[in-house]
């Protein structure tokens, strides 16, 4: 698994994957340096082919501690803010390696959603490289 800090630094976040591959992208929410407790929380993964794409996903993952781990993900440690998302092979299979798409992940709770993706950007990078 990759790990990753969401809302970390001004860069935005990046993540790659090899065509083939099935892979797991950990990461922990904190904020001002303390783990936020996504007990009771839900979090989504969007993957988009356009930045402004509503609607239309070409990966589209949702997370809780009682999700499936081999398919979406899961959340591990909630009250340490400590959560992945799956993404297999097949997800990515009919994803092109010559062009970025673009990755937004949100945390909902109560039917708001708050974009965790980075600071400052509404979405994240999702590379997707030849083997």
């Amino acid at each position: 698994m990759n790990n990753n800090n969401c809302c970390c630094g001004k860069e935005p976040l990046s993540l790659k994957i090899k065509q083939g591959e099935s892979i797991g992208f950990a990461f922990t929410l904190s904020q001002n340096n303390v783990p936020v407790d996504l007990s009771n929380s839900t979090l989504l993964l969007q993957v988009r082919e356009n930045m402004q794409d509503t609607g239309v996903y070409m990966i589209e993952k949702t997370v809780t501690t009682q999700s499936n781990p081999n398919e979406d993900g899961l959340i591990t440690e909630p009250t340490l803010g400590q959560f992945f998302f799956k993404i297999n092979d097949t997800d990515i299979e009919d994803m092109s390696t010559t062009k970025p798409y673009y990755c937004a992940i949100y945390r909902v709770e109560n039917d708001i959603s708050d974009c965790i993706s980075a600071p400052d950007f509404q979405t994240a990078l999702f590379l997707v490289l030849n083997p």
